[in-house]
């Protein structure tokens, strides 16, 4: 109950999104669109039915100019990590995609197009909130993807997009999007303590 609500994590992470996208818009000139809207789930409650909790899902932004180059890649992925050591809730920003000898090159390969991120048509990374207390819910993720088509040699990445693509969204970009998990609206603080 002393962990922030579902209104108090989508009011926080829209913030730090805006703050990321513009930071992002004033160095790299980037402009941006909503691709996807915000939505809430609720989880399971171990007994085969709904619990009061719930998940939360942002709006995912997306640049509208694409990403080929490395350098503006990882420039990229640096400001979104200034933005986050700033805000000082959120562990650094950590490359997914990134050979590091914990994860076989084929696993790589499958989930990003190849091993080597200059080759890559999808970049990943990741961070989550930083809770000191361990006992609360389970801390929100923030995912910063790129979608690199100009890297996408067996056209996978390019239908992967185009089936979840609503109008004229750009097929590729700079995604950013949170995910939080048990979290418990204001408006069932009262049936949540009741036990209901």
């Amino acid at each position: 109950l002393s962990a922030p609500s579902l209104e108090d994590v989508i009011a926080s992470t829209d913030a730090l999104s805006q703050e990321i996208r513009d930071r992002l818009s004033d160095e790299l000139g980037y402009t941006w669109v909503q691709i996807t809207d915000a939505s809430t789930r609720r989880e399971r409650n171990g007994y085969g039915g709904e619990s009061l909790l719930q998940q939360y899902f942002s709006p995912t932004w997306r640049t509208e100019q694409p990403l080929h180059d490395y350098d503006e890649k990882l420039r990229a992925m640096s400001i979104i990590d200034e933005v986050l050591a700033q805000d000082g809730a959120y562990y650094a920003l950590y490359p997914l995609n990134v050979p590091d000898g914990s994860v076989d090159e084929s696993v790589l390969e499958s989930l990003y197009g190849s091993a080597d991120p200059r080759e890559q048509s999808l970049w990943e990374y990741g961070s989550s909130r930083i809770d000191a207390s361990f006992a609360g819910p389970e801390p929100t993720l923030f995912y910063a993807t790129i979608t690199d088509l100009a890297n996408d040699a067996s056209g996978d990445a390019r239908a992967r997009e185009e089936a979840s693509r609503v109008g004229d969204d750009p097929l590729e970009g700079l995604d950013l999007t949170f995910i939080s998990r048990q979290l418990l609206s204001e408006a069932d603080r009262e049936s949540f303590e009741a036990g209901s």
